[in-house]
């Protein structure tokens, strides 16, 4: 049988570089994540629920997914066990926005949602409906190249369309630098 992990205390570090200096939250943010979190709950979010949004960067099998399936060791991060036990059956779940080749000006057309989707409904509605998520993981852009005007815009409406919803949005960043 696997043995227990031991706990340890966030690291200060990682890779020799300051945590404050790679993970920057000032106050007013973490009160802002607080507020969308508050309105979530008011609405019926569920805090141990999230969801994923992006193209194949976000898919399954790769991205979280292993935290539902094992085999993982979390190693020095051991910490983050609580973290992973708290979200358990989201890590695996690919829901119905996320979509191979998904642009950030496809995922408020209803066109493009599938799945159990209601007729005119958006994939990010569709998906909030469907799985009620506190938090949105956001991995858009590869498919974006050539128009930051519009990315930039679409993006901000979806971060917008989030928040609204009492959903926190967590954007990533793609893997290469265009």
């Amino acid at each position: 049988p696997p043995t227990l992990p031991v706990l340890l205390p966030p690291p200060s570090t990682l890779n020799g570089l300051p945590l404050d200096s790679i993970i920057v939250m000032p106050e007013a943010t973490r009160q802002q994540v607080r507020l969308i979190f508050a309105a979530g709950q008011a609405v019926g979010r569920n805090p141990r629920a999230f969801s994923k949004l992006g193209d194949s960067i976000i898919e399954n099998p790769h991205f979280l997914t292993r935290f539902d399936g094992g085999p993982y060791n979390l190693g020095a991060f051991a910490y983050l066990q609580p973290a992973v036990d708290f979200y358990a059956g989201s890590f695996g779940r690919q829901g119905v926005a996320v979509r191979r080749g998904l642009h950030s000006w496809s995922v408020f057309d209803p066109m493009y949602a599938t799945g159990g989707c209601a007729p005119g409904e958006h994939m990010v509605a569709c998906e909030f409906r469907l799985n009620n998520p506190s938090l949105l993981f956001i991995r858009l852009g590869t498919n974006d190249v050539g128009v930051p005007e519009s990315f930039a815009r679409n993006l901000r409406q979806l971060v917008e369309y989030c928040i609204t919803n009492g959903v926190i949005p967590v954007l990533g960043t793609k893997a290469d630098r265009f």
